[in-house]
């Protein structure tokens, strides 16, 4: 067989040696700028993978059919195409690339060339996806573009983030973006069902499949889908085939995980023995009256008898419970993927395996993903195209909610506060041990075996469209998309362990049926009139309908540990059915008119109807006009200096909204479930609301691009953000026998500056350099509220003229060095500081500042010479706060026995009169409630980190050409591996409002990855 295939492979030559004539060419590629060589430029014969690339010297050597074309390109450079024409001898010379003017940029329902383009939007493009150790696309948004915030509420793999387009817009309704893929808008955000930790619909998507992203931020970009696109809408366009031969790519990555920061370091297990003891101490000294040694051998005792089990012969890494709960977690994932056609047929195929560990016992992601894009073009009047992608993923996690009922299984929340290393994990003979704060907590290394947590994920997601080429410009699109998740929610406690022991054991199942269908029918028209005047036309219909459909039930009373399955339980509780549903119905438009490349215009109009809104607000109205104005290209510019290659004026207005997320707020309701002498009950639950309608969004953007050098172009805009019709719960009479309903009244405004950067530093001797700066500040602000009244969110507070998240809380002034104890600031009527007491209930509240940084932004660097490259993206925020709610419980001066101390409190607490402390004196109980949420628990909240980090060797085509690939590249790269931080103990990147709860903090991933295209 083996010489049957060389056989084979012999006539194949032989015959293409008849049917064509190929000639050997030599030549040198340089710099058509200053005549200098480009080593490393590549040389493709086009339509085939057949290349090669040029020599230190600049020179190459390639044989090729004397009717080819060669394909000649560099980074940096324009590329060139040169036929062959039998020459030998062909010599090329390439010109700078001018940045940014021809790139195409994915809009709402189409493409636009850069320069044409008057709306605002940022790019990340796949240069900057690829390669990632992340499990989700907004991983890689940090730091990437202008306007972007991404808070981080979970470090468990596969778990939802926060996503904040230009500031936060809303009070009651959604905050986060409009995410469409392909066209096709998606599921988003957290599919968790009853767990607190959440897993991420948009971790089904698999980042190295993505061509290009693309955030409208203004209205002019995004006033188009109208009643959504308030919060910014994000379009994810996907990889699809290229004409010529079927291309290969393998990639594969390994490595592994840890915390991305030290969290709160805790004492060594003999600091914490003292500080526990120092506390009965001072508690028997200050608060019962006892002299010195009275109330050493209070101390005494309490330590033997709450702490029996502590032996301080045992070696300290019995005690050691972050040891048993936490772990360098391991990850890999495989890749295969190919893409190819002819010129009518083009295709887009992949197929991907992740399995990621946690750094926290019992967490982790396993996710199968595939994917399909083809393209047809069937004649000169029809194409249609297909996409369409899968995947099955599971995600195991804890819980790490905020609240009593989730805490003490959160091992980040345990191992800091009831999880003491005074007590051991295991007993002498090897068993754990359960006696936990006498028995009333669990051994949680014991109870996450035993358990279980998980989220199954089914999703697929597929679009079907249709071209129709009628006449020349004048083209109509039909496209059907379909987004459809299978979910499972398992929650099992076994009969051996503390949560399921009183219900001799426990399981909660939840189905859930998620559908989005879509379907829109565009007719575009394009035409151009004397060369002058270019008209493009938009107009469209679409359609959709979404459904949310749960089934749940529960059991308990298993007869084993070894059978979860709820049918053995001998106690069914309870089951339930549920669903609710939302269409949108929708017509659309868009003019775009471009006079001789000078003065562009553009307007958008779109009216909605959805069924979450009330019968007299059903419909709504959103437009944009939006004006750019190229300056370079007019006459009066001539005389304009030769380093000023493009300057573009830009300016719009438009309108968009957000819709309530409750689907029936509008409508008056009842409820069942209410029986009566056994007869089924109902009552009145919710009253109607026929003027319920979405919250509208203004916005008016400026700006400015410039293009120097033709390669540095700087972006420059300013915009104002005006969100009106907030919804908020109001008042009613009690004569409804409601004491609030939802009303359209509360008003807010964002605006703020955007500054972006992109150059080619250096491109010349086989070395290129890039770089990208980004900035962004935001001012939010309340404008109104019903009746001008405050809302307390603890620990924010709602007040016309003030951020969002504003901070209210009690001032803290610190700690007396006479005697310990702490201090609060006292005010007056106007907020004035009138002195200090040492009783907190004395304090008021005051408005402390707002969590909102001042400055945002990222630094992006990418290197490359010969065969080497190296990547890295910095992102950094300045000015803001964060509310360590943590606080609370780790550093909690004495309030609880039981805890666990770190070495913060060690480090920082009063011991003696005269010393200036951080922490008030230790006291058992803490009388004195000093740990209560004050501004002693907000810092500052400056950082840079060095988010990506990518590092890598492309193997010489010599060798790889050799065995048969047509490139093999080596790479290391690294997410979030240095972090400066005004506070060192936590992580700083944490929700949108600053709140750092007793959640995962972020993860630390270090890959080793390898590409190989064939």
């Amino acid at each position: 067989m083996k010489r049957l295939f060389i056989f084979g492979g012999a006539m194949m030559l032989f015959l293409g040696s008849i049917l064509a004539q190929e000639v050997r060419i030599t030549g040198t590629v340089t710099d058509a700028g200053d005549g200098s060589t480009l080593p490393g430029a590549t040389v493709v014969v086009k339509g085939t993978t057949h290349g090669t690339v040029t020599n230190m010297d600049g020179e190459y050597e390639i044989t090729a059919d004397a009717n080819a074309i060669l394909v000649i390109s560099y980074i940096g450079m324009q590329p060139k195409e040169e036929p062959v024409n039998s020459r030998t001898i062909i010599n090329v010379s390439l010109r700078q690339e001018m940045v940014g003017l021809s790139e195409v940029v994915v809009v709402a329902y189409g493409t636009t060339r850069r320069e044409s383009f008057t709306g605002s939007a940022s790019v990340v493009g796949s240069d900057k996806l690829e390669g990632l150790p992340v499990t989700s696309v907004e991983q890689a948004l940090s730091g990437a573009a202008p306007g972007i915030q991404v808070g981080n509420t979970s470090g468990q793999p596969g778990s939802a983030l926060e996503i904040r387009v230009r500031g936060t817009g809303s009070i009651s309704s959604s905050n986060e973006p409009l995410f469409v893929i392909d066209g096709i808008p998606v599921m988003s955000g957290s599919l968790s069902m009853n767990t607190s930790y959440g897993g991420n619909a948009l971790s089904s998507l698999n980042p190295n499949d993505i061509e290009s992203i693309t955030i409208l931020k203004d209205a002019a970009a995004a006033s188009v889908y109208g009643s959504r696109a308030a919060n910014g809408v994000v379009l994810i366009t996907t990889k699809r085939g290229k004409e010529g031969a079927t291309r290969f790519k393998y990639s594969t990555q390994w490595g592994y995980n840890n915390l991305a920061v030290d969290f709160y370091p805790l004492a060594s297990v003999q600091d914490n023995y003292d500080v526990k003891k120092e506390g009965f101490f001072n508690f028997a000294r200050f608060y019962q009256g006892m002299d010195e040694s009275e109330a050493q051998a209070y101390a005494q005792a309490q330590m033997e008898n709450r702490f029996a089990d502590f032996d301080p012969n045992r070696p300290a890494s019995d005690y050691d419970w972050q040891n048993e709960l936490f772990r360098n977690g391991a990850s890999m994932s495989h890749e295969l993927s190919a893409s190819g056609g002819t010129d009518k047929t083009r295709f887009f195929t992949s197929l991907s395996y992740l399995d990621q560990e946690g750094y926290a016992l019992t967490t982790d992601y396993r996710r199968i993903t595939g994917r399909l894009n083809l393209d047809h073009q069937a004649n000169d009047i029809v194409s249609f195209g297909l996409n369409t992608s899968f995947v099955n993923a599971r995600q195991r996690g804890i819980e790490e909610g905020d609240g009593p009922s989730f805490t003490y299984v959160n091992p980040i929340f345990a191992s800091q506060f009831y999880l003491s290393p005074l007590f051991p994990v295991r007993n002498e003979d090897g068993s754990f041990n359960e006696n936990i704060v006498n028995g009333s907590r669990p051994n949680l290394p014991k109870d996450l075996l035993l358990n279980g947590l998980s989220n199954n994920l089914f999703r697929n997601s597929s679009k079907l469209f249709a071209d129709f080429s009628i006449m020349e410009g004048l083209n109509f699109r039909t496209t059907f998309g379909m987004d459809i998740a299978l979910q499972d929610e398992d929650r099992y406690w076994s009969p051996l362990s503390n949560d399921g022991e009183t219900h001799k054991g426990y399981a909660h199942k939840q189905h859930r049926i998620l559908s989005t269908l879509t379907s829109s029918n565009i007719v575009t028209y394009n035409t151009s009139i004397s060369d002058m005047h270019n008209l493009d036309i938009l107009a469209g219909f679409e359609a959709e309908a979404y459904k949310d459909e749960k089934t749940s039930a529960e059991a308990s009373n298993f007869p084993n540990a070894t059978l979860p399955a709820m049918t053995v339980a001998a106690d069914p509780l309870s089951a339930n059915n549920w669903w609710d549903e939302r269409k949108l119905l929708s017509f659309l438009s868009r003019v775009n008119y471009d006079f001789n490349n000078q003065v562009y215009l553009a307007a958008s109009y779109r009216r909605d109807g959805s069924s979450v809104l009330g019968a007299n607000e059903r419909w709504g109205d959103f437009y944009s006009v939006s004006a750019a104005w190229r300056l370079t290209s007019m006459g009066f510019m001539e005389s304009a200096p030769q380093w000023l290659s493009d300057w573009k004026l830009r300016a719009s207005y438009g309108t968009n909204g957000t819709l309530p997320t409750d689907f029936y707020g509008h409508m008056g309701l009842y409820d069942y479930g209410f029986d009566y002498n056994g007869a089924p009950g109902m009552r009145f639950v919710q009253v109607p609301n026929p003027d319920l309608s979405w919250e509208k969004n203004n916005v008016i953007n400026l700006g400015t691009d410039v293009t120097l050098f033709d390669r540095i172009t700087l972006d420059l805009e300013y915009y104002k953000r005006n969100t009106k019709d907030l919804l908020l719960l109001v008042p009613v009479s009690r004569v409804t026998g409601f004491a609030s309903t939802w009303r359209n009244i509360g008003e807010m405004e964002n605006h703020g500056f955007e500054f972006a950067l992109n150059s080619t530093n250096y491109a010349a001797n086989g070395f290129v350099w890039t770089s990208s700066l980004n900035l962004s500040h935001n001012t939010n602000k309340i404008v109104k509220l019903y009746e001008g009244e405050d809302i307390m969110d603890a620990p924010y507070l709602l007040r016309e003229g003030y951020s969002i998240n504003t901070v209210y809380l009690r001032e803290w002034a610190g700690v007396d060095p006479e005697d310990g104890m702490g201090l609060w600031y006292t005010h007056d009527e106007d907020g004035n500081r009138t002195g200090t007491t040492k009783d907190r209930l004395e304090a008021t509240p005051q408005i402390l500042g707002s969590t909102d940084p001042i400055l945002t932004g990222g630094l992006h660097n990418s290197l490359r010479w010969n065969n080497f490259d190296i990547s890295f993206l910095f992102n950094f925020s300045i000015g803001g706060k964060m509310i360590a709610h943590g606080e609370y419980f780790y550093n909690d001066d004495g309030e609880y026995w039981f805890s666990a101390v770190t070495q913060r409190q060690v480090d920082n607490r009063w011991q003696k009169p005269g010393d200036k402390a951080e922490s008030p004196r230790y006291v058992f109980n803490n009388p004195q409630e000093t740990n209560f949420m004050s501004s002693r628990r907000v810092f500052d909240n400056d950082f840079l980190r060095l988010k990506n980090l990518t590092f890598g060797y492309t193997l010489p085509q010599s060798f790889t050409r050799q065995a048969g690939f047509d490139s093999v590249r080596l790479y290391f790269t690294g997410y979030n591996l240095l972090t400066f931080a005004t506070v060192d103990f936590m992580d700083p990147e944490v929700s949108v409002r600053g709140l750092h709860a007793q959640r995962l903090p972020a993860m630390r991933t270090l890959s080793f990855g390898l590409d190989v295209n064939f």
